[in-house]
């Protein structure tokens, strides 16, 4: 839902930075004549209690607390400009780290809160041609076609604060171009500044490791590319075009893996590894489409990703010497189809060939995804989505290789705009896996939504 703001002047802000965020946008009313200000935000809260892989609830714990607010603005000043910026505030229901006294007098230790600039940029329409649209500023920018699992969608950093929330993804600062010939869409893109991924609070799960290594204790170093403008640089492009009902696109992208990669391995004789940790380069090129096939939505997506870097290998403290060895390439691809039955049930199917933190030829799986939803009296009542994953890292022993992890919600909508939801996070499998490694994670969630 949208609303006008007739009122152009604010007032202050709890935090420094939302209320700069504000004011300037605000201060774009008078320029965007009768058309004012565009807009609206979601308010939302969430409580998470673990259970196990039984769901006994044996500790009684609170795994996560969170309340949320999200805002997005809009103005347009003139008939080709238009302003954007979408912000969130966070606040943590648990109290962080007590540790001394002077802590229990300070608000950011007992209710921690976080500010995030989600997007903000321009758009100039006809930017020195008819035909020819810039963005400037920090912005989502969405290649691919497959559903939270796409392998062409790499312009953008990985969000994995959330790892049950997978496939989002932090906005970069960047200047986009997009020229439109005919059926032909052509994107090309600029990311001056290198931003590493979010992790999760485990960040040994989000490492690219190599396979062979010893079973000994690790630490870890770890560095990012610097203040060069071309070690920061990412540049990408875009070909686009529908036809015949389908759309079609070509992609390459030149930037860097933004999940750490171990870059050398030094063995010791304790025995114990040192661990380097870095952000290659990469190139990605990328194929992907979408279209309806008898009444069934339908896609694909295939990427090849060749990554320049050496991991070295250093043996001589244990009587070795120096093995470098340069990284492969490799493909990732999706495949991906849904459908609407009669009475409204929706199904969602896709085949996924390498998860998001799977970069190298020996780590990627297999992975087989179902979402089911089916929305009743009137869509108050709302059961699903029920995700289904499940994993196979050995296709010639399945039995030995699975994983499975469930995603069941049922919501319930009392007036309009407002959202409550229960749901439950489920994992298990066979030992080894991504899913049975973390089968005692399974949780009971609670969340509410409400939006204007």
């Amino acid at each position: 839902m949208r609303n006008r703001l007739v009122v152009c002047r604010p007032r202050a802000a709890g935090l420094p930075a939302a209320g700069a965020l504000i004011a300037v946008l605000l201060a774009a009313g008078p320029a965007a004549g009768a058309q004012g200000l565009e807009w609206g935000g979601e308010l939302r809260g969430e409580l998470r209690l673990p259970a196990g892989e039984d769901f006994r609830f044996a500790e009684g714990d609170i795994a996560s607390g969170l309340l949320r607010l999200d805002l997005h603005l809009a103005a347009q000043p003139s008939e080709r400009l238009r302003l954007f910026a979408e912000a969130a505030l966070k606040a943590r229901g648990l109290p962080g780290t007590l540790a001394s006294l002077d802590d229990l007098a300070s608000l950011e230790v007992l209710a921690p809160m976080d500010f995030e600039l989600v997007e903000a940029y321009a758009d100039v329409h006809g930017f020195l041609l008819p035909q020819l649209d810039l963005r400037l500023g920090r912005q989502r920018i969405v290649w691919g076609t497959a559903e939270r699992v796409s392998v062409v969608d790499n312009v953008n950093p990985l969000n994995l604060e959330d790892p049950w929330d997978y496939g989002r993804r932090l906005a970069s600062d960047a200047v986009k171009l997009k020229a439109y010939f005919s059926v032909l869409t052509l994107e090309a893109v600029y990311v001056p500044y290198f931003t590493p991924a979010l992790l999760p609070a485990d960040v040994s799960s989000a490492v690219s490791m190599p396979d062979g290594l010893p079973a000994a204790p690790l630490s870890f170093t770890f560095g990012t590319p610097g203040d060069g403008l071309w070690q920061n640089t990412t540049l990408g492009a875009r070909l686009a075009a529908t036809v015949g009902g389908w759309d079609l696109a070509a992609s390459y992208l030149y930037g860097r893996q933004s999940l750490p990669a171990a870059t050398k391995v030094t063995v010791l004789p304790d025995p114990a590894l040192e661990v380097e940790l870095g952000y290659p380069r990469q190139h990605v090129a990328g194929l992907d489409v979408a279209g309806e096939l008898f009444g069934f939505g339908v896609w694909g997506e295939a990427a090849l990703f060749w990554p320049d870097y050496v991991l070295v290998t250093d043996t001589s403290a244990v009587g070795g010497g120096l093995e470098p060895t340069r990284a492969e390439g490799y493909a990732k691809w999706a495949l991906g189809l849904d459908y609407t039955f009669t009475g409204g049930p929706y199904a969602n199917l896709q085949y996924v060939h390498g998860f998001y933190n799977e970069n190298s030829s020996e780590a990627l799986n297999d992975y087989l995804l179902l979402g089911l939803e089916w929305k009743l009296l009137r869509d108050r009542l709302t059961i699903g989505p029920l995700g289904v994953a499940l994993e196979v890292d050995d296709l010639a022993d399945i039995a030995g290789s699975w994983g499975l992890a469930l995603n069941p919600e049922l919501s319930f909508s009392p007036v309009d705009a407002a959202r409550l939801t229960v749901g439950l996070h489920w994992l298990t499998g066979a030992a080894g896996t991504a899913f049975g490694g973390q089968k005692d994670e399974g949780e009971l969630y609670l969340k509410a939504a409400f939006s204007f």
